[in-house]
């Protein structure tokens, strides 16, 4: 068995340096990126207000895959850089969440798939529920 001090001291001699990812390629700035959830706010406030249910269904939050930031580090030889932002056309693919989730009552239900298409996620996904 090799120890962990071993390991490192292997890292070190060899030039691997524990370095994070650096934010530098720059992708350029969208304006008002904003204003679509700042609406989603107030439209959800206005409803809650009402006595309304409020149901969330949608797909918001992608995780693209690819040369995009993470938080986190490991051992290179070299500097790691990324995209500055998590835009889908630069990245290699994605996983969508699909769901759906009650507000009122604190509930539910996401399906993880790699495409916007249900067919294609209903065959090969995982699904969680809460």
């Amino acid at each position: 068995m090799v120890s962990t001090t071993v390991v490192k001291k292997l890292l070190k001699k060899h030039g691997y340096v524990k370095r994070q990812a650096q934010k530098k390629q720059t992708t350029g700035v969208t304006k008002n990126r904003n204003e679509q959830f700042e609406n989603l706010v107030r439209i959800t406030a206005e409803y809650e207000l009402q006595g309304n249910p409020i149901v969330s269904m949608d797909t918001k939050k992608k995780e693209f895959i690819g040369n995009l930031y993470r938080a986190g580090s490991l051992y290179t030889t070299e500097a790691i850089t990324t995209f500055d932002h998590d835009f889908w056309s630069l990245a290699d693919g994605k996983v969508v969440p699909h769901g759906i989730y009650d507000r009122q009552h604190n509930r539910g239900y996401l399906n993880l798939g790699i495409s916007k298409d249900t067919r294609v996620n209903a065959s090969g996904s995982v699904s969680l529920l809460r």
